[in-house]
């Protein structure tokens, strides 16, 4: 699904698991690693929400550290708000029950949430789908 000038800069790819893909580009400067992962619902079983973070957190202990990582996807988790280095304040809402486990992957891989830092547009929320009642 690249482009033929993408196609052309693939170092590597492959998957982890069912619901993380990977792949490598050279960069004018440096590598660019691109992960693709869509994390469950707390209450799937299978995978459930831990085994896709811990595929996630396979690859990414496998990513070089000068490369620049990219990780694309939906973690189904409110991370808080206003974490220095981590998460600006556009987030969608209360933190929820999940999220710490995001942020340890943040934190021991020095990444941040950039989605998080810019305002949505008018009229537009920083999240897909947000259950406000039960």
């Amino acid at each position: 699904m690249l482009s033929k000038r993408a196609q052309e800069k693939v170092q590597d790819f492959g998957s982890e698991g069912e619901r993380v893909y990977y792949v490598r580009l050279k960069g004018p400067t440096t590598s660019i690693f691109i992960i693709a992962v869509y994390v469950p619902h707390r209450g799937r079983v299978a995978p459930c929400q831990d085994d896709t973070l811990q595929d996630l957190e396979n690859v990414l202990r496998r990513t070089p550290r000068n490369d620049c990582i990219c990780i694309l996807g939906d973690c189904n988790e409110q991370l808080e708000g206003n974490v220095h280095g981590r998460t600006g304040k556009w987030v969608g809402g209360l933190k929820s029950k999940n999220a710490d486990k995001i942020m340890q992957l943040l934190r021991l891989h020095d990444l941040t949430a950039v989605n998080t830092f810019f305002q949505p547009r008018h009229g537009k929320q920083v999240h897909t789908y947000l259950h406000t009642a039960p």
